[in-house]
């Protein structure tokens, strides 16, 4: 009875794969992968720092603001030296100067001397050292240069009530 199993297994397979075969040489069998629009998630760094409290959610990264997709969506990430990020950056303006705030739905962002500061109710975050905002189409790009690697992202803006004074 096994023997018979056997044959019956090798048969279908060889139908299976010639039936493959013929389509896969006409052209009508395409394999390919498939692009899925997933949002960019910050990349976890040893020098992100995470604290929960009653008092909300106390974050601070590069990415930072990727923790706050219902005021912007990051649309990008550059990472390297200053000519490779620089060729791979979406045009932009002149960075905001220091004492900007931004009001992005529930969001609102201030750019400071040497960093941004996000807050959302209670949570607040931190955007590392050595960063800048500048305004681009239809969102923001925050350049972050250290002195061994540029890191750079680029948001959308999710609420249209976005201004600033």
């Amino acid at each position: 009875m096994l023997r018979y199993y056997l044959i019956a297994t090798v048969i279908v397979v060889l139908v299976g794969a010639t039936v493959v075969a013929q389509r896969w040489l006409r052209g009508e069998l395409n394999v390919a992968s498939v692009q899925v629009r997933v949002s960019p998630r910050p990349d976890y760094n040893r020098d992100a720092t995470v604290k929960k409290s009653s008092n909300g959610i106390r974050y601070e990264h590069a990415g930072a603001l990727s923790t706050l997709p219902d005021c912007v969506l990051q649309t990008g990430f550059y990472r390297g030296t200053r000519t490779f990020v620089n060729a791979h950056l979406p045009a932009h303006g002149a960075a905001l100067l220091a004492g900007t705030h931004l009001h992005l739905g529930a969001c609102t962002i201030e750019v400071r001397a040497d960093d941004l500061i996000a807050t959302r109710g209670a949570d607040r975050v931190r955007v590392t050292p050595h960063a800048r905002l500048f305004p681009i189409a239809g969102g923001y790009l925050i350049d972050v240069d250290r002195a061994t690697m540029v890191e750079a992202r680029s948001y959308r803006v999710v609420s249209n009530g976005a201004h600033h004074p």
